[in-house]
């Protein structure tokens, strides 16, 4: 299986849509600055292991999940 991404991004758009969460309350709940999360919902980049572990408890999701493994 591939990864790009760009699969994190859209992951992460669609669970924010799902769950009703903004970015702001995101970056919040990963520990990071609304403009990470600003760049890694546009696909320009994705988190170290730290905030990616924060990032998936945030969203409910493994990170796998999240990393659009599954």
């Amino acid at each position: 299986m591939n990864y790009s991404e760009g699969d994190f991004a859209k992951v992460v758009q669609k669970r924010l849509i799902d769950m009703e969460m903004t970015q702001a309350e995101f970056a919040a709940k990963c520990g990071v600055a609304p403009s990470t999360v600003s760049a890694w919902y546009q696909g320009k980049s994705t988190p170290r292991a730290d905030a990616l572990i924060k990032a998936a408890e945030a969203l409910n999701l493994t990170p796998n999940d999240l990393l659009g493994f599954n």
